[in-house]
């Protein structure tokens, strides 16, 4: 796991928080692509983007995006590519993959973490991976 990493684990879980005192799952992305990338991802805010199955579809937020979402093979993925993931059986919840195999994200209830994919928590969730295209 990249150093740069540790920089993250431990926020706090914040419905619809966007910085480094509480932050959802789309905030934990929304800040590692503007530090690591440069990339400022929309705040999604105001439209009820809180990780959790208020959002009827993750996937279409995050298409919308000021850029391209482009969609990559499991075994093409890479660090910093988004991974998608279903919570309660709905397109919810987000991370950034950061090593093969490991995601950094945040849950409801819990602070921003590392996890592996292949754990019995994730294994069955993943949806796909997403590689932004400005």
């Amino acid at each position: 796991i990249p150093r740069w990493v540790a920089d993250y684990v431990g926020i706090p879980y914040r419905m619809l928080g966007r910085d480094r005192d509480g932050a959802d799952c789309w905030g934990v992305v929304r800040l590692v692509y503007a530090d690591r990338l440069g990339v400022d991802l929309p705040a999604y805010d105001g439209r009820g983007f809180s990780g959790r199955a208020s959002v009827p579809d993750v996937a279409n937020l995050v298409a919308d995006a000021r850029g391209a979402w482009r969609e990559v093979p499991e075994v093409e993925a890479e660090p910093l590519d988004l991974v998608l993931l279903r919570v309660h059986g709905q397109p919810v919840h987000v991370g950034v993959l950061v090593a093969p195999g490991i995601m950094l994200h945040s849950l409801a209830g819990h602070d921003s973490a590392v996890e592996r994919l292949d754990s019995l928590a994730w294994a069955r969730r993943v949806i796909g991976y997403g590689r932004w295209t400005p």
